[in-house]
């Protein structure tokens, strides 16, 4: 098991973090909504309620070429608890085969009115 935390304190109110983090979906954008990258692509199957409690989506992405899966896997992801402006927990499944990954994303508003950022994720192989 891995587990890695990382925060950011960002110069933006929790609302404009979470915005950027969590963009609504174009008006009459087909489904699944597929986004693209250079090293990999998302495909949202469930967008979920407000927050994005429920989305359900895979990710490909790229992997060291020895785990013989030709540099790419696949990973199937879904939000189990979502707060609007505040947290997204997720937990996966993806490689290696039958890995399980869980974390969060949390918008701490700070006094100041801007907002400390916290991505947490734990890995189990």
């Amino acid at each position: 098991m891995r587990s890695y935390t990382l925060r950011f304190h960002v110069d933006a109110p929790p609302q404009k973090v979470w915005r950027v983090l969590h963009p609504p979906p174009p008006p009459n954008s087909p489904r699944p909504r597929v986004l693209k990258w250079p090293t990999g692509s998302m495909e949202i199957l469930n967008d979920g309620d407000e927050a994005g409690e429920g989305l359900v989506r895979t990710s490909v992405f790229d992997v060291p070429e020895y785990l013989l899966s030709g540099g790419k896997a696949r990973s199937w992801e879904t939000v189990t608890e979502a707060e609007l402006n505040r947290l997204s927990r997720y937990v996966a499944v993806g490689p290696p085969p039958w890995s399980r990954a869980e974390g969060y994303h949390q918008l701490d508003e700070q006094p100041d009115g801007t907002t400390v950022l916290t991505f947490h994720a734990t890995y189990h192989a």
